[in-house]
């Protein structure tokens, strides 16, 4: 384990406040501590640790209104050393006396903490694992260098302050310059516009291994995990922008990272099946003289198998093929004797309701 990190975040303008009208607050206990020392519990010790952080962001000191209001802050602590001690790492994790606004506060208080652990293991692929921390809010982006790696699979993982449940209108944009892409982060839980919701979650589930466990967390949000091989494709990707929209709810991004596998070695296999669906990679012969619906293209053939299902629930027979000359597998839906075919062929598919969410090259 070459590295551990502890951050925490809260809404923090004051200590105590009240509601009285409209739009009104009155400040009962106007005192603001400083909130870089907390308290760590590990599952090796029953006492809790004295942890003293540094501020990476703190909004009570901006000169913004709008923001001193918020009074958000954010803080880290390396605690490696800690976390390596143990003999046995898994466990429940506690964390103590973060600092947050009490009572009523205009736009809400709330506060959480995240324990960012990155692994080190001889037996998984390669990995490039790029961080970035400190507040990200309104319609900031935040960029990232692969320096022109290839890579087999990408995925995306963060927490963020704020960010109420079933308030639209804030979104995380991803943008790839090279093709100049761009699409919106989303899962079944994490919709494209109420991205930041409330939940934790990992690879479209939520995480309930925890106390409290509920679906609503109180706008702290680590972690979600989006994986974004489906999206970049057919090209190699070196570099990639994301850009934080908020507009109703006014949400903080405190935390960022990307992980990219990078590749080795590939292989080719014939007869392959997956989900008792019997997949068909076939090279096309006389391919010159052939129009072909091409509906994906993938590095990584362990998508384009997955995608090959996904047409198959929707009753969209699909093949695949690996161009050998640039490592890319293609999928096709139909392949047609002169490009009117073809053509016809790409009307019918352009009705189906998926389609939209599909990435089609010509």
């Amino acid at each position: 384990m070459p590295n551990a990190g502890l951050y925490w975040s809260a809404i923090y303008p004051y200590t105590l406040g009240e509601h009285k009208s409209g739009n009104k607050f009155k400040i009962l206990d106007k005192e603001r501590l400083s909130p870089e020392n907390i308290l760590l519990k590990i599952p090796s010790k029953d006492e809790y640790i004295p942890i003293q952080g540094s501020i990476l962001a703190d909004t009570y000191n901006s000169k913004n209104e709008l923001l001193k209001e918020k009074g958000g802050y954010l803080a880290y602590s390396d605690v490696t050393q800690i976390i390596k001690s143990q003999k046995q790492l898994s466990g429940t994790y506690f964390v103590a006396n973060v600092l947050a606004a009490n009572g009523e506060v205009y736009g809400g208080t709330c506060g959480g903490w995240v324990l960012v652990v990155v692994f080190e293991n001889e037996a998984h692929s390669v990995k490039k694992i790029i961080t970035q921390d400190g507040f990200v809010y309104g319609s900031t982006s935040i960029s990232y260098d692969f320096s022109g790696k290839e890579n087999e699979d990408i995925r995306v993982l963060g927490a963020a302050l704020e960010g109420d449940r079933n308030i639209a209108n804030d979104k995380m944009i991803a943008h790839l310059p090279q093709n100049n892409i761009s699409f919106p982060l989303k899962t079944d839980i994490r919709k494209e516009n109420d991205f930041f919701n409330s939940t934790i979650t990992k690879n479209n589930q939520h995480i309930e291994e925890r106390a409290p466990n509920s679906l609503n967390t109180f706008r702290i949000r680590p972690f979600y995990d989006i994986d974004l091989s489906k999206e970049i494709i057919a090209k190699d990707v070196g570099f990639i922008t994301f850009k934080v929209i908020s507009v109703a709810d006014k949400t903080f991004q405190f935390f960022n990272a990307v992980c990219v596998e990078l590749t080795e070695t590939k292989t080719t296999e014939n007869g392959l099946t997956n989900n008792n669906i019997t997949i068909e990679q076939s090279l096309p012969q006389n391919t010159n003289q052939l129009f072909y619906n091409i509906v994906g293209v993938f590095k990584n053939k362990h998508y384009a198998i997955n995608f090959v299902n996904d047409l198959a629930k929707e009753k969209i027979i699909a093949k695949y093929w690996l161009d050998e000359q640039n490592n890319l597998y293609y999928i096709y839906t139909q392949q047609s004797q002169s490009e009117q075919e073809a053509q016809r062929e790409r009307n019918i598919l352009n009705e189906q309701k998926k389609i939209k969410n599909w990435i089609r090259i010509k």
